[in-house]
């Protein structure tokens, strides 16, 4: 070891060394901008590799036409819902408007403010005072607001505007992973054996099986809430389906459910003497939460098994540090450090 440092060349391993981290540094200033663009698109052909193996055998193992028909089919589930949910707001919109401007919009009269104690007369008289100065009253009320309402949807707009740019990255980065997937998971195994000879590829194996086991049960398990959701909505006749679909498939991936939104709906239903909707939606609520504590865990469990505590956590708290990505991120982070804290115990019981 003395040998070894008396023969460095320190200036010039000072100097080797500072320039290595400064060409890291810019290299992660360069690709900063598309890191985003890049995880997703790494968890996505992660989560569809297999159907992409299974299509390419359909094709006679062309890998070319097998990736065409995967980015068709990642176009049509990115863009689809994205464009039938602003044809919706837009729509909505115009019916809201047309109502406000021939003074068809009628407010509910909310009787029921009488029952609250203690402030609930006082709360009716000053509702009522507002419904009294119609229209008029109600927009001196949020005149004030008008401003910040305009910056806010111009500031929607250019987040869409993102968003979709986001979208055109991230599908070409797919297009990339998907033509040289092989070798960029031999890379990361050499470099995953490199750091850690004994556990590295065990903890890719995990990672790959963690990212797929949260593809089913968690972004499966919101899709399947959204669309029962959707369709007890519909036969409830409740308007602006595919808005209130969109709130919830947004509740059921950071696990908080539908019933946030599904309950309030009821309640709206029974005061507006709808009582058989309101019966019907919130016996069908019921069996949507039912169903979901069911099919979430099984199918979990039936690619990984872990904790299923331990990975809602880290999607919740994952959403929370990291946004969307962190859907991924979080259990991912926690599972691994839940098999090293592990592998650390088991060694250290062998030991002794």
């Amino acid at each position: 070891m003395k040998y070894l440092i008396k023969n460095i060349d320190l200036p010039q391993f000072l100097f080797s060394l500072t320039f290595v981290v400064l060409i890291l540094i810019g290299s992660f200033f360069v690709i900063k901008p598309f890191l985003f663009d890049l995880f997703w698109s790494g968890m996505i052909v992660i989560i569809t590799w297999p159907i992409m193996i299974k299509i390419q055998k359909f094709f006679f193992n062309n890998r070319l036409l097998s990736i065409i028909f995967m980015l068709l089919l990642l176009i049509l589930s990115l863009f689809i819902p994205v464009m039938l949910l602003i044809n919706s707001f837009i729509d909505n919109s115009d019916v809201l408007i047309n109502r406000l401007t021939i003074h068809q919009f009628q407010f509910l009269q909310l009787s029921w403010l009488h029952d609250i104690p203690f402030f609930g007369d006082e709360l009716y008289l000053n509702y009522q005072k507002l419904l009294s100065g119609g229209m008029k009253g109600i927009i001196n009320k949020i005149e004030p607001y008008m401003g910040k309402t305009t910056k806010f949807f111009v500031l929607q707009i250019k987040k869409i505007s993102l968003f979709l740019l986001h979208i055109c990255f991230m599908l070409f980065f797919c297009l990339c992973f998907y033509l040289k997937g092989e070798k960029i998971v031999k890379n990361i195994k050499k470099i995953s054996i490199r750091i850690s000879p004994k556990y590295g590829d065990k903890i890719i194996l995990l990672s790959c099986q963690v990212i797929r086991s949260i593809a089913l049960g968690v972004i499966v398990t919101s899709l399947l809430q959204t669309i029962l959701s959707g369709l007890g909505l519909f036969f409830s006749k409740i308007p602006y389906i595919l808005l209130l679909m969109s709130l919830i498939f947004f509740l059921c991936l950071i696990q908080i459910g539908p019933l946030p939104i599904l309950l309030p709906l009821c309640i709206c239903l029974f005061f507006n003497n709808n009582s058989k909707y309101g019966i019907f939606l919130l016996l069908w609520s019921c069996l949507i939460f039912f169903v979901e504590s069911l099919i979430r865990s099984a199918l979990i469990k039936c690619k990984i098994d872990l904790p299923i505590t331990l990975i809602l956590l880290g999607v919740i708290g994952g959403l929370f540090s990291f946004g969307m990505i962190g859907l991924f991120i979080g259990p991912l982070l926690l599972l691994i450090s839940y098999e090293l804290l592990l592998i650390c115990i088991n060694n250290k019981f062998k030991k002794k």
